[in-house]
């Protein structure tokens, strides 16, 4: 996990406070040859000076050269190498003196720095980044099998589950003031003793992410380029080469076997990149359309039901149940939150053969070109909520909790999330002046402008054993008209049930991944 991070760093310098204490330092080499006697990781100790004083970290030095020329001190013995107790604050990184064990020059070695005062931890990752935690948040970020500190509390001390299914310590009780009594380094990260003796076990991946004075994550705000090297923006020329999996591949064995969930995860990647997918050679019949839905998770219920199989017969008071055209848009507008993925699959054509096209359009597209060519605009359709609601059916009237802008964006990142377009469930504009109402209709104009253009529309003809699956928080969809009846069948899966499957896919698979699969989808 380190060398993810510090992809060039070969070695780790820990600083630790020299108020009332002996001050010194843990020196060691992750290079694959290490001093005898001294593993990756070598222990920290504490050596206390005052005993009224309140201990913070002190640190011994394992030297990791085959000649030390400063005179043997009182130290430790470990191996036949002496961890020796040093008074003075600096030493020579490795990148100042000549390694003869290291297999790399030293111009490409690092270090990683840090300091540990009663206020908190303070990283040094190099290249002039760092970042404060406080010692509270350290203690409650324990995420394995160690269990957190338990010392203040009433009741015995509590494990974390191993795989972060649940956290069993409550956090706010945790002393304001607690300080642990030993910092152990590891290869991944720290490990910290707290004064009851249990240890909490903190990666560098997580100290990174999790940062905030100041963050040293991943950018507060993600740049359109950065978006779209994980999100495939297109218009109408996809048509030439649309993403597409095979019915046959994804049932190719048994849900609990590998072969198979290596094609969900290509077909949930291609969802997560393209924003819809293709599945052919599925059966022309509901219960096989059904289960090819729930090979990504649970099928979301709502007022139209769990999985449907409709003709235009108007059941639901609602014009997806009529052969009338319609407009691009997302579905469930209405709900907080809205149908994440939505399935079709047309069982039989339209008796007459005549129109019933799909319409569909990439929803992230068209809000950057929006943001390029009309900021104004898009800052409108990103600030001011608009009012939705359904009503169509008996028993029926949703409106949201809290109304949403047509864009929503990640309150960290900046990304946008999620689109909520439909003009047939927008409710009057309330509450607003004359000039805000003015301005949100000239920002809509705009938007309709770009959904409806030419370029953006892709057009394609739904047919028997191929079913369409969008994201229908990205892609807008739509149809043209059709005579006589046909029938078709889908259903929705929820956001975060689609986005729980695709990560733990990854998480078990992407390893063991074809190349093959990871480079189509």
């Amino acid at each position: 996990m380190l060398n993810s991070l510090l992809s060039h760093a070969q070695s780790i310098v820990v600083k630790m406070p020299t108020s009332n204490w002996t001050r010194s330092e843990l020196y060691y080499s992750t290079a694959t040859t290490r001093p005898p006697g001294v593993r990756a990781g070598s222990t920290t100790q504490l050596i206390p000076q005052c005993r009224s004083c309140r201990p913070p970290v002190n640190l011994l030095r394992a030297s990791g050269y085959p000649e030390d020329p400063r005179p043997a001190g009182p130290g430790l013995r470990l191996g036949r190498r002496t961890l020796s107790l040093t008074s003075h604050s600096t030493i020579k990184t490795p990148s100042e003196r000549p390694d003869a064990q290291s297999n790399k020059p030293a111009s490409n070695r690092g270090s990683v720095n840090f300091l540990l005062d009663q206020q908190g931890l303070l990283i040094e990752f190099g290249k002039g980044r760092s970042t404060k935690l406080s010692v509270t948040c350290l203690s409650s970020a324990t995420n394995s099998e160690y269990s957190l500190p338990s010392a203040a509390f009433s009741q015995p001390p509590r494990l974390m589950f191993m795989n972060g299914a649940g956290r069993l310590v409550e956090t706010f009780e945790i002393p304001l003031d607690i300080q642990p009594t030993r910092v152990d380094m590891e290869v991944e990260g720290l490990s910290l003793t707290w004064p009851d003796g249990h240890k909490s076990f903190i990666e560098f991946s997580f100290l990174l992410q999790n940062s905030y004075e100041p963050p040293l994550g991943p950018s507060r705000q993600l740049t359109s380029s950065q978006i779209r090297k994980t999100k495939y923006l297109w218009d109408k020329t996809i048509i030439s080469y649309m993403p597409q999996v095979s019915y046959n591949d994804i049932f190719s064995s048994d849900e609990s076997t590998w072969k198979g969930d290596f094609y969900v995860l290509e077909w949930l990647r291609k969802i997560d990149k393209y924003g819809f997918c293709l599945v052919d050679d599925v059966p022309s019949n509901p219960e096989a359309t059904e289960e090819l839905l729930k090979r990504i998770a649970f099928i979301r219920e709502t007022h139209y039901g769990a999985f449907w199989d409709f003709t235009a017969n108007m059941e639901h008071g609602d014009t997806a149940y009529t052969n009338l055209p319609l407009g691009a848009h997302t579905d469930t507008t209405y709900f907080s939150d809205p149908a994440g993925l939505q399935l079709f699959h047309l069982l039989s054509p339209p008796t007459s053969h005549e129109g019933g096209k799909s319409l569909l359009v990439d929803g992230f597209a068209a809000a950057e070109k929006l943001r390029r060519e009309q900021p104004a605009a898009y800052r409108v359709l990103s600030e001011v909520p608009i009012d939705t609601h359904a009503s169509g059916g008996t028993d029926v009237a949703f409106k949201p909790v809290l109304p949403q802008p047509v864009f929503s964006h990640h309150p960290r990142t900046g990304e946008l999330t999620i689109i909520r377009w439909n003009p047939d469930d927008r409710l009057p504009i309330r509450g607003r002046s004359g000039q805000e109402v003015k301005q949100l209709y000239l920002a809509i104009r705009e938007w309709e402008k770009i959904i409806k253009s030419d370029q953006m529309e892709l057009w394609t003809q739904m047919k028997m054993g191929q079913a369409l699956i969008f994201d229908n928080h990205r892609v807008l969809h739509g149809r043209s008209s059709f005579t006589g009846s046909r029938r078709l069948c889908g259903g929705y899966v929820n956001r975060d049930d689609y986005r729980s499957r695709l990560r733990s896919l990854e998480q078990r698979l992407s390893s063991s991944c074809p190349k093959s699969m990871e480079e189509e989808s």
